[in-house]
């Protein structure tokens, strides 16, 4: 099994949380890691602070399912 990582990200939480849930309960992610309001650098150098959650899924490439 090969695993990956996948990143993503939302503008919500409800809704990063919805999505960490159903990847999880359908074993298509081992576990997910929700991180609310990261700070990232923008293409012109400027910190951006515009209300993004990012996802880091855990899976493998067949999906989590054995």
């Amino acid at each position: 099994m090969r695993e990956i990582i996948v990143l993503s990200t939302t503008d919500t939480m409800e809704l990063a949380q919805r999505i960490a849930s159903a990847l999880v309960e359908a074993n298509e992610a081992a576990c997910v890691s929700i991180i609310r309001d990261p700070l990232h650098l923008s293409m012109e150098g400027r910190v951006c602070d515009e209300g993004e959650v990012l996802l880091i899924i855990k899976s493998s490439r067949q999906g989590s399912k054995q």
